[in-house]
């Protein structure tokens, strides 16, 4: 049985997406794949923060050293030689992606099926931005002025910080180029 707060987590996701009209199955699922790294990783950000972290999913897709799909960037990760479908522990692009736990939004309470209503309200902006991101809405600009990497600097600051060049910093992360 599928958990309901994956199947609320899609419909919202079909909803908003049909309201523009008929959408193929890559569309769906590169906006699923967007949405999840927002709302991930950008939760408690404002809506630029949402914003400039899509757009480093996109700026990974169009640049020649990541995959040229939204899934692809966002689920790159280092697997096992014997087992291709299980990714090594602290060895992914984004972190959530490989943490250990359930890669899908908990929308409700398990003890009485509730909605959690931060997480709802966060899913559904995070799907909001997602569409506009896959869509490449010009509404949208890069704030991230071409950034392909981003750490959050409350919590850590990754050795690889000071290979790139900083662009930027917006909220809680600062956003650095690939210059290679």
């Amino acid at each position: 049985m599928i958990e309901s707060s994956v199947m609320a987590a899609k419909a919202i996701l079909m909803g908003m997406l049909m309201s523009n009209g008929p959408v193929d199955e890559f569309t769906v699922e590169e906006t699923y794949c967007m949405a999840q790294n927002i709302y991930y990783e950008a939760r408690g950000e404002s809506l630029k923060g949402k914003q400039a972290v899509g757009n480093v999913v996109l700026n990974r897709v169009d640049h020649a050293k990541y995959p040229n799909t939204v899934c692809g960037v966002v689920y790159q990760a280092k697997r096992y030689d014997w087992n291709k479908d299980i990714v090594i522990p602290g060895k992914c692009q984004f972190s959530w992606y490989c943490d250990g736990v359930k890669d899908d939004p908990q929308l409700f309470y398990k003890s009485n099926g509730a909605v959690i209503e931060p997480n709802m309200r966060d899913w559904r902006i995070s799907v909001q931005v997602a569409i506009k991101m896959v869509e490449r809405d010009i509404w949208y600009r890069d704030p991230t002025y071409g950034s392909t990497h981003y750490y959050n600097h409350n919590i850590s600051t990754p050795s690889w910080s000071r290979v790139y060049p900083v662009q930027t910093v917006i909220g809680n992360h600062t956003f650095l180029i690939r210059n290679d």
